[in-house]
């Protein structure tokens, strides 16, 4: 039986969130998107065969920053093992905030938290009823590099590896300086390898896991941006790796409607429908959705 394995490795770094109410906000919003992937993953191949974990790290600790969460075994999509998860996150408000002002880059940070994920999830173990031999080496990949089309089929029709970055988004350029913790003249014409180097990808491409990145800043936020320069270069990073930025926090700012009573409802909606396309290949998105081309003509009567 193929096994679906999603870790999400949570950023718990609030040392820039100016009020607690805020705070609480985004907090709620990224429980309940979390939930709503797991669902997503749940009702499309059981929840039977979907297996999840969870780690919690500091953005702004830099690369010798210990992971603040070790837990390295997966859990059954359970009631449960989500209010386990909810109490372990809410307990994440109370740590204090890093004390290291030294020049930390909160992408060293980021690829140190998904190098030890991988290292610590036994991302190839079988399913007890499958008879496939337990591996404990990591399958070897025949070319490093992105995911080609067939290796996509291949990994959305067998059991998926998925890891998901909950941390805020380098949106602009400015944003993306800071993430790298270097000045606009030292700014590489080509930032893939300082976002995340060739042997951090290897490890993604060897374990046949998907990277992607769940965005923790607000619609307002996201908005404020004066360019996209700094998403627009994650997203071509992430791609390489078959993943995406996913604006859950922004989306629950636009869907939530507290006014009507439809708004439960039309929140449900809103954020299946766009978690299901961000989290779809666009291969198949686009056999389930053919563009159709067509002419719209525009006659005056007589």
């Amino acid at each position: 039986m193929a096994l679906h394995n999603l870790v999400f490795v949570i950023d718990v770094d609030y040392e820039d969130y100016e009020s607690d109410h805020r705070l609480e906000l985004r907090n709620n919003f990224v429980k309940r998107g979390i939930l709503y992937i797991l669902l997503h993953y749940g009702y499309k191949y059981g929840f039977e065969k979907v297996r999840w974990g969870y780690k919690f790290y500091q953005a702004r600790d830099g690369r010798n920053a210990s992971i603040i969460s070790r837990g390295s075994d997966f859990k059954e999509l359970r009631h449960k093992t989500f209010e386990d998860f909810e109490q372990e996150f809410e307990a994440k408000d109370k740590v204090c905030p890093s004390q290291q002002k030294q020049q930390s880059s909160e992408s060293a940070s980021v690829q140190n938290a998904v190098r030890e994920t991988l290292l610590d999830f036994q991302w190839d173990r079988p399913d007890i009823t499958s008879p496939t031999k337990l591996s404990l080496r990591p399958r070897k990949s025949s070319r490093a590099g992105k995911l080609g089309l067939s290796q996509e089929n291949d990994s959305l029709s067998s059991g998926r590896n998925v890891v998901f970055v909950v941390s805020r988004c380098p949106r602009s350029r400015a944003h993306l300086l800071d993430f790298l913790s270097v000045k606009d003249d030292d700014l590489p014409a080509d930032v893939t390898e300082d976002i995340f180097p060739k042997s951090l990808n290897d490890m993604l491409v060897q374990q046949q896991v998907v990277l992607h990145w769940i965005d923790t800043r607000s619609h307002f936020e996201v908005m404020s941006c004066e360019d996209r320069f700094g998403s627009d270069k994650l997203s071509a990073v992430l791609a390489q790796v078959g993943g995406r930025v996913i604006p859950v926090v922004a989306l629950f700012n636009l869907c939530c409607d507290h006014k009507s009573d439809s708004g439960f409802r039309r929140e449900t909606f809103l954020i299946n429908s766009s978690i299901g396309y961000l989290l779809s290949s666009e291969r198949l998105y686009h056999l389930a959705f053919p563009a159709i081309a067509g002419v719209l003509r525009w006659d005056h009567g007589s």
